[in-house]
């Protein structure tokens, strides 16, 4: 029974850090945010989420709640200097069609296709 309770506590601490990674991949766009701080900081968060991940998969619970802890703050600390450097937010990607159906994409959008399967060709 203890694992069981083992589990549920340790599964709630990654699904914060799980929450706060989606909204940081939502907020700076996907696996961004590292890419926008300073190189010293970038190694810290990188070493921080090597940690997190040895905690998960061969630490105890206690091991999991600190890094989980950790993770979070390094999220943040990422979030917090890349706003102090005036970094852009994520804008949402879009595609439009021109009236001869060719594909047209507008800055940073993703390609689209009148079939599937294959690949697209640009």
């Amino acid at each position: 029974m203890a694992d069981n309770w083992s589990y549920l506590d340790g599964r709630a601490a990654i699904d914060g850090v799980d929450e706060v990674a989606a909204q940081m991949n939502r907020r700076w766009g996907l696996d961004r945010l590292r890419l926008l701080v300073s190189q010293e900081l970038r190694e810290r968060f990188d070493r921080q989420r090597l940690k997190f991940a040895m905690a998960v998969h061969e630490g105890t619970l206690d091991d999991v709640r600190r890094e989980s802890t950790r993770m979070i703050n390094a999220w943040n600390a990422l979030n917090c200097a890349a706003e102090a450097v005036g970094a852009l937010k994520h804008a949402p990607r879009a595609a439009c069609r021109s009236s001869s159906s060719r594909i047209t994409r507008s800055k940073g959008a993703m390609p689209v296709r009148d079939r599937w399967p294959g690949p697209v060709r640009l």
